[in-house]
């Protein structure tokens, strides 16, 4: 795996800043790795994701955050490969809430 130039993380032993960081990683891996997706399509969104931003007027385009693409280009991923089947429910601290439907076993 190769990670952007801008990422100062070892990439033997990635260093997150935050946890949330640490979980978007892992979950882009994972799904990756249980075949939702190559590693290699996700390459290329993070890379598309980098791409649109230095593309935005500089004015526009915010802070340079690494792990905010990391999480955009998995956002699209998930979309394309319709990887969530509902819309998670969240409450206002945008924490998901427990699932109240009753299922069949």
């Amino acid at each position: 795996m190769r990670l952007h130039e801008t990422c100062t993380t070892d990439q033997a032993a990635p260093q997150f800043e935050h946890e949330w960081q640490r979980r978007a990683f892992g979950l882009a891996l994972a799904l990756s790795e249980f075949g939702h997706y190559p590693w290699s399509e996700f390459q290329q969104s993070l890379v598309a994701t980098i791409g649109q931003w230095e593309d935005t007027p500089e004015l526009e385009r915010g802070e340079w955050e690494y792990y905010d693409h990391w999480v955009a280009a998995l956002e699209t991923l998930v979309d394309r490969h319709r990887l969530l089947t509902a819309p998670v429910l969240t409450d206002t601290g945008d924490h998901a809430l427990p699932d109240t439907h009753e299922r069949d076993h």
